[in-house]
């Protein structure tokens, strides 16, 4: 049978669910390890992203909000996408605890302590120079104003500009250093301004209908807060995960494009809430990324190309790996440059009416398949379980030096976003939005001097 009711679909879940169940088990109770870990962070995400889709299989084959319409045709490919998924989650856990892990974590240099006067020469810097490229960007569209009042349609307008629309996350990495501040030095003047600029820059996308930054944002900050400032209790990270996820899929249905100004905004924004509500539709809008949502779309790609690779589509055998660095050209000067997968997989599959601002995500795994097969599955998983578990071994050899705990947390943040994208996501979008202005910032903060190696340690 394949079709809602398959016992193979519901086996290969049940599979998946014990496997994570064990992992954080291990984790929490076992290893005593903390809420915020890598690992435990990414079986969230990648529980978020793997499970909606074959779980509304299994319940129903309504084609609704953002499902695909191929589901008829992946239904026979869930299962093994799912126990693909499992297989792959047990390499991660193996890697991620082994020893070469802290081998190459040792290898990477620490940063020095910042000074008073670098910390705010970094911020002032880092947003002096995100204004500028906000200001190149909006120039075309007749200013900053007219950018913002696009609303959820200025992803169009970003499209191909990332050169540019780098000024959206360096300008949050600016801030971030005056939580540094904070955490250092503990005055109000830094909070206070920190939590003014970051209320300002989620109202800037709420406006924008970019989500995706604003949980970027949240996250990171989270993070930092909880290594550098103040640690959460198991409760209260439920209690704001929860509120985030709910706030966010609520305003998922409420965002819109092309407002006569802020006050139309506001006004747009709470009539929709209120037609919500006197729909009887509440309940449903603040689970619907996970039933008809953002989070039914990336997994899809997977068990299609289970389906077609192979038959339909040639293996690409490491060509989207070797070539993801070609994406740091913009398209301006290299207009002919390859189509990023979730670009190439909406036109491969669902045909050009689409403008090339539109995309489904490409989720990860389903780049090693489209590449190496069931092999190349394995493979991502292992460089993840690397990548994860060297990121756990910085943060511990760290020893609460906040500018280490700032890599360490937007580090952390962007992986959400790079488990629902293909490699360039993460080779070109997690250096140039995050990490590249993180270690400018750290570099000015520490007046330029020499990073230095952990010392070696028997235990981590």
């Amino acid at each position: 049978m394949n079709g809602p009711g398959d016992l193979v679909l519901l086996f290969s879940i049940i599979l998946y669910l014990q496997v994570v169940t064990l992992i954080l088990f291990y984790e929490i109770f076992i290893k005593k390890t903390d809420s915020l870990e890598p690992l435990i962070v990414f079986v969230l995400f990648y529980t978020f992203f793997v499970l909606p889709l074959p779980i509304r299989a299994y319940v129903t084959n309504i084609i609704e909000g953002s499902v695909t319409p191929y589901m008829d045709e992946l239904y026979p490919y869930l299962p093994s996408s799912v126990l693909l998924s499992t297989i792959g989650l047990l390499i991660l856990f193996i890697v991620y605890h082994s020893k070469l892990v802290y081998i190459l974590a040792i290898k990477i240099p620490l940063p020095p302590a910042v000074t008073p006067k670098g910390s705010r020469f970094a911020f002032l810097f880092l947003m002096g120079l995100s204004i500028l490229l906000c200001y190149l960007l909006s120039l075309p569209l007749g200013g900053v104003m007219s950018l913002f009042l696009k609303g959820y349609a200025a992803s169009a307008e970003l499209f191909g500009k990332g050169y540019l629309a780098i000024c959206f996350p360096w300008a949050f990495i600016a801030i971030l250093f005056l939580l540094q501040r904070y955490a250092l030095y503990h005055k109000i003047i830094d909070i206070a301004a920190f939590c003014v600029f970051f209320a300002s820059m989620v109202f800037i996308q709420l406006v924008m209908g970019n989500r995706s930054l604003i949980i970027t944002m949240a996250l990171a900050t989270f993070f930092f807060v909880h290594y550098s400032i103040r640690r959460f209790r198991a409760w209260e990270i439920f209690f704001f995960g929860l509120l985030a996820f709910i706030t966010l899929s609520i305003y998922g249905l409420l965002r819109s494009s092309f407002y006569e100004g802020i006050d139309f905004f506001i006004t747009n924004t709470k009539k929709s809430f209120v037609n919500i509500i006197e729909s009887g539709q509440l309940i449903r809008s603040m689970f619907y990324t996970i039933t008809i949502g953002e989070f039914v779309v990336p997994f899809e790609t997977f068990p299609q190309m289970i389906r077609t690779v192979g038959h339909e589509i040639q293996p690409l055998f490491g060509l989207s790996f070797i070539r993801a660095p070609i994406y740091y050209i913009p398209q301006v000067i290299f207009p002919d440059r390859p189509l990023p997968l979730s670009n190439w997989y909406m036109k491969t599959f669902y045909g050009n009416e689409f403008g090339l601002h539109q995309g489904r995500q490409f989720f990860f795994l389903a780049e090693g398949y489209l590449n190496f097969g069931i092999p190349g599955v394995f493979m991502v998983m292992a460089i993840w379980g690397i990548f994860l578990g060297v990121l756990r071994v910085y943060k511990n050899l760290a020893d609460g030096e906040p500018g280490a705990l700032l890599i360490y947390a937007v580090t952390l943040a962007f992986i959400f976003r790079a488990i629902a994208g293909d490699f360039t996501s993460l080779v070109v979008g997690f250096p140039t939005q995050n990490l590249v202005p993180a270690l400018i910032g750290l570099l000015i903060s520490t007046n330029f001097r020499r990073w230095r190696l952990a010392k070696r340690r028997s235990k981590l």
